[in-house]
């Protein structure tokens, strides 16, 4: 897996999911790796709370903390809980300020009420964890900066972090630039990869909403530090870096040929500078790295790929045609497509 994200110009990787099977051996495995010295980039863990544990989530944080008091290592930081504000738009259960255009009182699916959300993420940040939630729809994201200011009145701040981000309102884009939260979301989503999705989504909350979704152009415009993910094995869709910032400047998605009409934020898209910030620095930041990592300066880690032409000079619409031709970890090669 290290070496495939290597080849793709990735020098770490996040699971939001690492106790999917019910046990520690994802834990285990990659902390052995990385004392094996196997490991060519870092690693990171979320220990994820279903909805159907709400009655034992005190117990699911404790064992997150244990989790990552034990497996902590140089390049593994399973420092991470995840929680699900809401299900998706497309399927009408993400949680949303205005009703679903089929149904004036449906407005998705709120998993957990807003008080248990705080005291999960209190809890959490009190041992020490990251905590990153779920959220597509406006309220849903609402609902997580509630609990996350909260946190921050009993236990200061923490570097917690909002995943995906559907819809925004422009009172909560401030909160998060005031009160330094991350957002990680995925370009593939931006992009709605088929035409299907597209439809399901048009018709689920309407025209306008649609138009509204992903704002990868305010999160620019506001300063907030986002990030890139890719939601795989979730969401298909791209996984190279270069198609990642293909979508981002124009919204063409060479996977799936996605083109001007279907792009929610057709006109609203980013520069190549702040697309490649979403892969660097503010991933590091995100992850309490920027000290460290995500730009090349005295002092920090060596962290860098060569590709066979500059992003900033190439054609807008040719940019996923961009080759990683070597990547280096902490100084030393890790891939050379040569």
């Amino acid at each position: 897996a290290a070496t495939y994200l290597n080849s793709l110009g990735y020098i770490a990787h996040y699971d939001m999911w690492s106790n999917f099977d019910g046990t520690d051996e994802m834990y285990k495995s990659i902390y052995e790796l990385d004392g094996e010295d196997a490991l060519t980039c870092l690693f990171g863990s979320a220990y994820s709370i279903e909805s159907y544990e709400k009655a034992n989530a005190s117990e699911a944080v404790a064992k997150a903390s244990e989790l990552k008091n034990k497996y902590t290592s140089t390049h593994y930081k399973p420092s991470w809980l995840k929680l699900f504000a809401d299900g998706v738009l497309e399927a009408n259960t993400g949680y949303v300020k205005e009703p679903y255009v089929f149904d004036s009182q449906s407005f998705g699916t709120q998993i957990w009420d807003n008080e248990t959300m705080k005291a999960i993420v209190n809890e959490a940040n009190e041992k020490g964890l990251l905590v990153h939630i779920h959220t597509m729809g406006d309220a849903a994201v609402s609902e997580a900066l509630d609990a996350f200011l909260d946190s921050k009145t009993h236990n200061g701040y923490y570097r917690n972090s909002l995943g995906h981000v559907g819809l925004i309102t422009n009172d909560d884009l401030i909160r998060v630039k005031e009160n330094d939260i991350g957002i990680a979301s995925g370009a593939n989503w931006a992009s709605q990869v088929t035409q299907a999705q597209i439809e399901a989504v048009k018709g689920s909350i309407g025209e306008k909403r649609f138009r509204k979704m992903y704002p990868f152009e305010e999160y620019s415009q506001y300063g907030i530090k986002a990030a890139l993910s890719t939601d795989n094995p979730c969401s298909p869709g791209i996984m190279d870096i270069f198609g990642y910032i293909q979508v981002l400047v124009n919204g063409y998605d060479h996977n799936y040929l996605i083109n001007e009409d279907t792009f929610p934020r057709r006109n609203t898209f980013i520069s190549v500078e702040d697309a490649l910030k979403m892969f660097t620095i503010n991933g590091a930041w995100m992850n309490n790295l920027e000290s460290e990592r995500g730009s090349i300066e005295v002092g920090k880690y060596a962290d860098f790929v060569f590709a066979d032409k500059d992003p900033f000079k190439e054609n807008i619409d040719d940019i996923y045609k961009i080759s990683v031709i070597s990547t280096f970890f902490e100084g030393k090669m890790v891939y050379s497509k040569y």
